[in-house]
């Protein structure tokens, strides 16, 4: 529906905070919020960033509902790393098999996706020996006991619940690299 879709479309920019650049949100506020989420899709590589791109952290997402993956994206780069995302655990299973992917530090999943759910991705994760060492995160506003009971077994290294904020995710990075230096942004 229109109006739906042009409804949406306003939440996305807000909540990606567009609604501050005032000609990025006057460029997406007449475009369907399908324009997005083929403008963030391209896949063309940067030439010049190419390099600088490798030698950054990279944090992979799994996550099924677009609008939260833009989110978490916008607030990963902005706390500088590269982002690699994936709709569901099949999709975030393969990105981080690929050789194109660099520099996973961590992976933040949704727990109930598609195709393969998130407990089932951090199940392949630990039996891994490349990637079982590698921090993994559940974002998701699931609270059920047995789930998380499961994903304590499976050494989880933690939980974000949802609705993500910048200062929840970076509360919970910091746990993890806490020698990193994040950058001072504001949200």
């Amino acid at each position: 529906h229109p109006d739906r879709m042009e409804f949406a479309s306003a939440n996305v920019h807000t909540c990606l905070g567009l609604s501050h650049n005032r000609s990025a949100l006057r460029r997406y506020q007449s475009a369907p919020i399908r324009h997005l989420m083929e403008e963030s899709n391209n896949t063309e590589k940067p030439n010049a960033t190419e390099a600088a791109k490798d030698n950054k952290e990279t944090i992979l997402i799994a996550e099924d509902s677009i609008p939260n993956q833009k989110i978490l994206q916008h607030l990963l780069v902005k706390m500088g790393y590269n982002v690699v995302a994936g709709n569901n655990g099949v999709e975030a299973w393969e990105k981080l098999n690929d050789p194109e992917t660099k520099n996973v530090v961590a992976i933040l999943s949704d727990m109930m996706m598609p195709e393969m759910d998130g407990l089932t991705l951090l199940k392949k994760v630990r039996e891994h020996e490349s990637f079982k060492s590698l921090p993994f995160v559940f974002i998701s506003a699931i609270s059920d006991r047995d789930q998380i009971l499961t994903a304590k077994t499976l050494n989880v290294n933690g939980y974000i619940l949802k609705p993500v904020t910048y200062e929840k995710v970076m509360t919970k990075l910091k746990s993890l690299f806490p020698q990193r230096l994040f950058p001072k942004v504001a949200a």
